[in-house]
């Protein structure tokens, strides 16, 4: 249909032109106005989806991103940790200094 439009001439755009006139009359600048605001609406509502549809590839590279991290092997730890034991901890003095 928009390929229509730019095949139209000089002549077809001023008989559209009077036929709208004709039909609308002196609600021209409503329906004009209306037009605008719904127009605006579109708009707004295709603005919307384009977020989303980031925000989805987004969420898939995150996703991808988890994934990759954690299909690596997990390294040995390098120091050995004792669990806790329930005996009470033994506190070492410090040695004495012995008087010359």
């Amino acid at each position: 249909m928009l390929a229509l439009i730019g095949n139209l001439g000089p002549l077809e755009t001023i008989l559209i032109a009077l036929v709208v006139i004709l039909v609308f009359g002196g609600r021209l600048p409503e329906v004009a106005r209306q037009a605008l605001k719904m127009m605006a609406r579109v708009r707004g509502a295709l603005d919307e989806i384009k977020s989303e549809v980031n925000l989805d590839g987004e969420m898939r590279q995150i996703q991808a991103d988890i994934r990759r991290e954690t299909a690596r092997p997990i390294p040995p730890p390098t120091t050995i940790v004792q669990p806790p034991t329930s005996e009470p901890a033994k506190t070492i003095a410090p040695p004495e200094e012995k008087p010359e």
